[in-house]
């Protein structure tokens, strides 16, 4: 029985073959450039074709606004929103306020775009427009929740009275916040909307 000895690696020899008659010594180079040129285009290019846009940072003052884009609400302020290219109307709105529309000319940028997208800044100062009516809507909501009794590991009770206290201090009718702490006093049936009361004071 003949023994075969085992090959050394460094005796072992890989040679290529041509391709359609082309030598490895060409078509290597021209086809790790092709690689190179697929990677830089799934990096640099097709992001900004795929997603042609600008992120906006959208701030309100109060905060906690709605934003919308073309009527559909995307967020809340403080945020950051892709929004693609093209004429749009964006419009932050909150309750008690009026809202305000803009329309702009979204740009995009193509290259780059994954590490470094084409952003811009959007802040609005929202103007009451009916403190009155808002501070009526807020204690309508407070008194509702008052039949709901303690809060639960399943809800909680929202900030009615921490919201409106903040978006009556940014209208500039602090003094408003009395007539609200009347009206939802006679309605707290819980800890929970004592505290929110009392956060809101």
């Amino acid at each position: 029985m003949q023994e075969t000895t085992p090959e050394r690696p460094e005796d072992v020899h890989v040679r290529l073959k041509p391709f359609f008659g082309v030598p490895p010594a060409r078509y290597l180079p021209a086809l790790y450039a092709l690689l190179l040129a697929i990677i830089v285009f799934l990096l640099l290019f097709l992001p900004g074709i795929v997603r042609f846009g600008t992120v906006y940072t959208v701030t309100s003052l109060p905060t906690h606004a709605a934003v919308s884009v073309d009527g559909v609400i995307v967020g809340s302020t403080t945020g950051e929103f892709f929004v693609p290219a093209g004429p749009r109307e964006i419009e932050i709105s909150r309750p008690g306020f009026a809202p305000l529309r803009q329309l702009v000319q979204v740009r995009g940028r193509v290259i780059g775009s994954l590490i470094a997208p084409r952003r811009e800044a959007l802040h609005a100062e929202l103007t009451a427009s009916s403190p009155d009516s808002h501070v009526a809507a807020a204690a309508g909501e407070f008194a509702s929740w008052s039949f709901v009794g303690e809060a639960s590991g399943q809800y909680q009770f929202p900030p009615i009275a921490r919201d409106l206290a903040r978006d009556l201090a940014a209208a500039g009718s602090v003094s408003r916040f009395v007539d609200f702490a009347g009206r939802a006093l006679m309605h707290v049936d819980s800890e929970a909307q004592l505290a929110d009361l009392a956060a809101g004071s």
